[in-house]
């Protein structure tokens, strides 16, 4: 706003004393707060649509346009953070899941413990929880980053 307060004084400092032409003094602090406003939230869209564009693998499909609400709602500050957090990819964690989760490795990095702490005890559950794990894992990853925006939100 200060722009705007800057702008209406020299508008006010030229236009001194005359009254005619396409904007009278009083009406352009509200042009202009329109104008600043509009272009906040263009700005805003811009910056949104490309958080959504880099990371939507890590969110369900059916879950973007009420992320993308979410966030046009927010303010600068909490797009900062939301643009730092450490998001779980799905397919890297089936890659590990396939690869550790007999061990419970892949719910470890989820911070499922007690779930990887029964894991490693059990084996996988004598290999069908692993089995099971492999469908549902990349499920699973999806729903903690969901979670994870939704803290900060």
């Amino acid at each position: 706003m200060p722009i705007n307060l800057l702008i209406v004084q020299v508008v006010k400092i030229r236009c001194k004393g005359t009254e005619k032409g396409l904007f009278t003094v009083s009406r352009i602090p509200l042009y202009l707060k329109i104008l600043y406003f509009y272009k906040k939230i263009s700005m805003d869209a811009q910056k949104v649509d490309l958080f959504l564009l880099t990371s939507s693998k890590y969110f369900e499909s059916q879950h973007i346009q009420i992320i993308r609400e979410k966030l046009l709602q927010t303010d600068d500050s909490k797009m900062l953070i939301i643009q730092t957090l450490p998001f779980r990819d799905p397919v890297l964690l089936l890659i590990i899941s396939l690869l550790g989760g007999h061990f419970g490795i892949d719910r470890f990095i989820l911070g499922d413990v007690g779930l990887g702490v029964a894991k490693l005890l059990t084996c996988g559950g004598l290999g069908i929880w692993t089995l099971v794990d492999w469908f549902l894992i990349m499920d699973r990853t999806r729903e903690v980053n969901l979670e994870k925006l939704r803290q900060v939100i």
